[in-house]
């Protein structure tokens, strides 16, 4: 007996150790991929602001259209490979995840680095819009309708959304943004302009690519279920560039890339991605907290962008929204 039990004891211990270096290793590739994404962001916003010079519409219109479709390609990877391999709780976790994530933390991010200022019309414009496809979207998925009739509805809705962004861009040229336009300085660079969105997309897609994979092997080694980890932990990881856009753009000054960010990247999870993931397979249906903060979230950030329209949002409403994230991760942990 009494040989048995140090053999258990060293076992155990080995155990320990070489879960230790494993969680290290992960956690040194997981940095490695952030520091990524934080540089080929950094060169985003920069590209996003002479690709509105270039093109002569808002920022705004370019950070719904172009930053928040390059900065949902984390989320893309992530949900498209769940789905491929069989995991569709993983996928829409990941997918109302990250549209939660966005509000709770990309928003604050971005109201703490700076002074964010809301737009005055196609900011409402495109919020509202979010907030009635944010509700279709809760209806299709709870309606008991065929994943393929789901999912071929959410990508032509993909499509109706890009073109009224684009309408929405042509008539602002001579309305609300025609002042700021007119400011805009001359800009005829398109190949390096192209080059450096290349290179962006390329270091996003690759950088989301080894957060996620770095943050789910952190959770297979504790243990974490799919659902909580889509939910939490992978949504977190792939909305690090909107969060990190949040901060960059608001240093470079840039409000509209902000607010524009976050709006599309909530369509884009919503149409396209969750689109996508109903075509290919049979996601499972959301439970009904998540579907709770999902839409009290798209609630929150309609509010926001009404009550201080024209207006800065106060330091102070950041804070109260990470306080709220931390309330939404508990409460998922206590659920899960």
């Amino acid at each position: 007996m009494t040989d048995i039990y140090p053999s258990k004891c060293v076992h155990t211990h080995a155990n320990y150790l070489m879960m230790g270096i494993y969680m290290l290793l992960w956690l040194t590739v997981l940095a490695a991929g952030v520091c990524l994404l934080l540089v080929s962001t950094n060169s985003l916003i920069s590209a996003a602001r002479f690709l509105a010079f270039s093109w002569r519409i808002s920022p705004l219109v370019v950070g719904t259209l172009i930053v928040g479709l390059i900065t949902n390609l984390p989320e893309l990877t992530v949900s498209l490979t769940a789905t491929l391999q069989g995991d569709t709780q993983l996928a829409i976790g990941n997918v109302i995840g990250s549209n939660i994530v966005n509000v709770l933390l990309a928003l604050p991010a971005g109201i703490l680095a700076g002074k964010l200022r809301v737009g005055t019309t196609k900011t409402q414009k495109s919020i509202r819009l979010l907030l009635v496809i944010t509700i279709l979207f809760v209806i299709l998925v709870i309606s008991g309708l065929p994943p393929l009739t789901i999912g071929i509805t959410l990508l032509v809705l993909t499509a109706g959304y890009i073109c009224l962004e684009l309408f929405w861009a042509i008539i602002g040229r001579n309305e609300e943004d025609k002042k700021t336009i007119k400011n805009f300085p001359k800009y005829h660079h398109p190949s390096s302009l192209a080059a450096k969105i290349i290179a962006s997309v390329t270091g996003i897609t690759l950088g989301g690519i080894i957060v996620v994979q770095s943050v789910e092997n952190l959770a297979v080694i504790t243990g974490l279920s799919t659902g909580f980890l889509g939910l939490t932990l992978a949504s977190t990881a792939t909305s690090l560039p909107e969060i990190f856009t949040s901060i960059f753009s608001q240093e470079n000054h840039q409000a509209k890339v902000t607010l524009g960010n976050i709006i599309g990247s909530n369509f884009y999870n919503l149409l396209l991605i969750a689109g996508l993931a109903y075509l290919l397979s049979r996601p499972v249906t959301p439970h009904n907290i998540e579907i709770i903060w999902l839409i009290g979230s798209t609630f929150m950030l309609a509010f926001l962008a009404h009550h201080f329209q024209g207006k800065g949002i106060p330091k102070y409403l950041g804070l109260l929204l990470l306080g709220l994230s931390l309330l939404y991760f508990i409460t998922l942990y206590l659920m899960s």
